[in-house]
């Protein structure tokens, strides 16, 4: 059965019609409505609507460069299927990604699920995809509101629906929760991502007078003639009477059944001493490898390739990296007398990801990664290479922060022109200055 974007309410109850004009599900209070072309245009609690979503538009939108694709796009209306209590979707024409939609109850029987999967038929990559398209919520009391674990500053908390303004929070994020639960009237929706994979996404808010818009956008860069089926769902339960007590403690309920629940964190730090140091002397990202202009890209979307010409690429000179990296960072343990841990995004000497999920052999301009492996294990260095496509640092260093800390880098590095940049991502109860 597929598991993709899902949607939960709560329920006991599970029914599935066609009707004339359109589609439904209901689960016990809740019942989601479709109409004939697959586009969510309303869930009513109790036979009230709760929504204000148009009922034309499309069902859902893939993203790429320079442009979109919708389900609007496909001149035939989706075929609707029945079966095992799941509704399905499928939109399929020349030249355009095949897109599955589906809707079931979860896992725990308590609700409905909103599932896709997408084939990219298409010449080009796909970046984004949204589904469902639209959650317009009545604003129906100057006492509604947002609670959001976490926003973009990495903190909870709770925002009047009145007057809010536009933002965006990604997630993953920093290793962060995705919770977001709106009050309204006398309930509760509760909207969170059972991803255990940092698949990112992006949720984003915006009011316009009465009504909340709300939706997900997940990033799949989705080549051509490739198939895209994550397995997470985003949640949305139905509280009623519920406020955000309610919606913490019904998110805290999967969270806690999840494996990095399993073990309290006091637990985790007897097992890792390591670990222990790090909340003292913190965690230190790797900012940049080697310079910017050390590497080219032919064209959009495709992987960036080193400058090895010391002429084109003074950093050069500092080749092979992973011996000058080991040399950099004994030398802050010995200035600055902590011995934080190292986040290396870059160790594979890409930049980003796009080497990925094909990490060996490193390039020569790198040297001996094992070796400097073993160097950091016999001192005593807690290294963190960086292998997730999708989970990517937030915090970058901006050129008046670099002008700002240039003593500082020279004192580290030794040298005035340095390749590699740092920065503290922990909060360590005893950073350096130059990295706080």
């Amino acid at each position: 059965m597929l598991r993709h974007l899902c949607c939960i309410v709560a329920a006991t109850t599970l029914a599935s019609v066609a009707l004339a004009d359109g589609h439904r599900m209901e689960c016990g209070g809740l019942t989601a409505v479709f109409n004939q072309h697959g586009k969510l245009i309303d869930l009513q609690k109790r036979g009230v609507s709760m929504l204000a979503n148009a009922t034309d538009g499309p069902a859902w939108t893939l993203s790429y460069k320079g442009g979109s694709i919708d389900s609007k796009a496909y001149q035939e209306p989706p075929l609707v299927t029945y079966g095992d209590g799941e509704m399905t979707f499928r939109w399929q024409a020349a030249d355009l990604p095949s897109v599955i939609c589906s809707v079931r109850p979860n896992d725990d029987n308590d609700g409905l699920a909103f599932s896709s999967s997408v084939e990219n038929n298409t010449k080009f990559r796909l970046d984004d995809f949204r589904y469902p398209q639209e959650f317009r919520f009545k604003i129906t009391s100057p006492e509604d509101y947002l609670i959001v674990v976490q926003n973009t500053r990495h903190e909870t908390n709770l925002t009047p629906l009145k007057g809010l303004k536009k933002f965006e929070v990604m997630y993953p994020g920093f290793m962060s929760m995705q919770m977001s639960g709106f009050r309204l009237g006398q309930d509760a929706l509760l909207f969170y991502t059972d991803d255990t994979t940092a698949q990112v996404k992006e949720h984003h808010y915006d009011s316009d007078g009465d009504i909340l818009d709300y939706n997900v956008s997940h990033y799949i860069a989705l080549r051509p003639d490739k198939f895209w089926e994550p397995d997470y769902s985003l949640v949305v339960c139905l509280l009623p009477n519920g406020d955000y007590n309610d919606m913490a403690h019904r998110y805290g309920k999967w969270a806690r059944a999840q494996r990095w629940a399993r073990k309290k964190f006091a637990d985790k730090l007897a097992l890792r001493p390591s670990m222990e140091r790090i909340l003292t002397d913190g965690l230190v990202r790797m900012d940049s490898l080697p310079a910017g202009k050390a590497f080219k890209q032919d064209k959009a979307h495709e992987p960036w390739h080193y400058i090895g010409d010391p002429k084109l690429n003074p950093s050069a000179i500092y080749e092979p990296y992973n011996d000058r990296l080991l040399q950099i960072l004994l030398r802050h343990e010995k200035l600055y007398g902590v011995r934080p841990g190292w986040w290396l995004p870059m160790w594979s000497g890409s930049q980003f990801d796009s080497n990925f999920p094909v990490y060996f052999p490193l390039p020569d301009y790198m040297g001996d990664f094992e070796k400097f492996k073993n160097e950091c294990e016999r001192n005593g260095l807690t290294i963190l290479p960086h292998v997730n496509v999708v989970q990517w640092a937030v915090f970058n260093f901006t050129p008046e922060s670099q002008k700002r800390y240039q003593a500082e880098w020279e004192e580290i590095t030794g040298y005035k022109e340095e390749p590699w940049h740092f920065r503290y991502v922990g909060k360590a109860k005893r950073p350096p200055r130059h990295l706080s």
